[in-house]
């Protein structure tokens, strides 16, 4: 049972507001780490953000697989999705395989989960890093395929010696086929697959039909988010039908389409989160931006405080929410603007990332304009909203001056911010509230 704990506690935090103590307390499950453990190279550490490097120590690559799986990793709550990827983007020590498929079959699972959160960029990293995951071709060729690197995953199926007749690398030399123009082998390949019964992917028939030619709309009731789904979607130029249910790599693809209208590149910029890195978002928001001319003709000021300031009395104004070209506009300000605009630019950009389910990924992109930002300014427009970027960030220094600048002001608000700074780590040496803080919370603690 206690090889259970680590992994589960990740799990069990998704449903508490205890995470941090959760995490900390593993390594008094976990025990010692004997020197010879092999060590499995992430994207995060304990020092920014990551977990404990115990966390699947002494648990079944079976179990570990099982949860991974098992994980709500499509879920749209902000607190689920920080924890599990700090679960899957974490160094650590790797899970125990009681079989030789066991850690293959853990990576795979770990790799797949990030792929569908968006991390296209993180897995290629960690395949490059992982011991094994090169030699595991059907992995592989999912990567390229869903980062659209249709060459190498081709590479992969025609060097195939062993299984070439598995009905998936068939449906892959089929698809190989058709973005080659091999046509009377593409359609051999999609004959193969219907004669079989272990095959039944109507969604990919009816996307190779489309890609031939065929007269038609491809039938995509049944679209999943499938590297192989992705791959042909991608290949027929075509657009998620449901776009809320867009992954994270499509919508990435969209935004950074020139040619698309600027409302569907602005609202795949908001889904498209870890799909795309920080210059890649500011490629896309300067890209928005209107002409100068054409915002001078609309009669835009050079700076935007007061249409910020007016924004709710005048609905049509140049900056009104969710126009592209003002969120290419307010980008615009903070690169090269007035440096005064500045803290409202960033406010305004936040407040829409926030509306739009994409705070933490603005907020990361951001962090370094927002720490170059006074305390006091932020406190002025909007203190939980810049209270919630400093801890994407772990900037205890900013909750240190506003706990100062509260103090015997908002008794309250000031606890609560002590005590979020308390929680990023190291304590808060802020003089007695920061103390008290810590003795009702030991006294909680005892009370159990």
């Amino acid at each position: 049972m206690q090889r259970l704990i680590a992994p589960l506690s990740v799990f069990m935090c998704m449903s508490v507001a205890v995470c941090t103590s959760a995490a900390g307390a593993q390594s008094i499950h976990v025990g010692g780490l004997e020197s010879a453990a092999p060590l499995q190279p992430g994207v995060l550490d304990a020092g920014n953000g990551g977990l404990d490097i115990g966390l699947w120590h002494g648990t079944s690559a079976e179990l570990a697989t099982y949860l991974i799986e098992k994980s709500p990793v499509e879920t749209r709550s902000a607190i689920s999705r920080d924890l599990l990827e700090a679960a899957l983007l974490s160094s650590g020590v790797p899970p125990v395989a009681d079989s030789g498929d066991g850690l293959p079959a853990y990576q795979r699972a770990r790799l797949s989960a990030l792929m569908k959160m968006g991390y296209v960029r993180a897995v290629q990293q960690l395949a490059r890093d992982w011991q094994g995951v090169a030699r595991d071709l059907s992995l592989m060729s999912d990567i390229y395929l869903v980062s659209g690197d249709f060459d190498s995953a081709c590479r992969i199926s025609d060097s195939l010696a062993e299984g070439r007749g598995e009905s998936d690398w068939v449906a892959l030399r089929g698809f190989c086929h058709v973005v080659r123009d091999e046509w009377p082998a593409a359609d051999l390949a999609v004959d193969i697959l219907k004669s079989r019964d272990d095959f039944n992917d109507q969604t990919y028939f009816s996307l190779m039909h489309y890609l031939s030619g065929t007269p038609g709309t491809p039938n995509l009731k049944a679209l999943t988010g499938s590297p192989r789904h992705i791959a042909l979607m991608n290949a027929a130029g075509l657009d998620w039908p449901d776009k809320a249910a867009r992954p994270a790599i499509v919508a990435a693809r969209l935004a950074l389409d020139p040619a698309a209208d600027p409302g569907e590149r602005l609202s795949a910029l908001w889904q498209a989160g870890p799909a795309l890195s920080d210059s890649q978002i500011r490629t896309v928001l300067s890209s928005l931006a209107p002409e100068p001319e054409t915002t001078e003709s609309k009669g835009a000021a050079p700076g935007i405080s007061q249409s910020i300031r007016d924004r709710s009395h005048d609905p049509e104004a140049v900056l009104q929410a969710d126009v592209p070209g003002s969120m290419g506009r307010l980008f615009a300000i903070l690169a090269s603007g007035n440096p005064a605009d500045h803290p409202d630019a960033i406010y305004e950009i936040l407040s829409r990332a926030e509306a739009n389910t994409a705070f933490e990924r603005f907020a990361g992109m951001l962090s370094h304009d927002i720490a170059a930002l006074p305390v006091h300014r932020q406190m002025q427009l909007d203190l939980p909203l810049f209270a919630r970027a400093a801890l994407e960030r772990r900037d205890s220094g900013f909750f240190r001056q506003v706990v100062l600048a509260l103090d015997g002001h908002n008794v309250p608000q000031q606890a609560r911010i002590a005590l979020a700074a308390a929680a990023l780590g190291n304590g808060f040496p802020a003089g007695g509230l920061a103390a008290d803080i810590d003795t009702r919370l030991a006294g909680d603690e005892n009370s159990r």
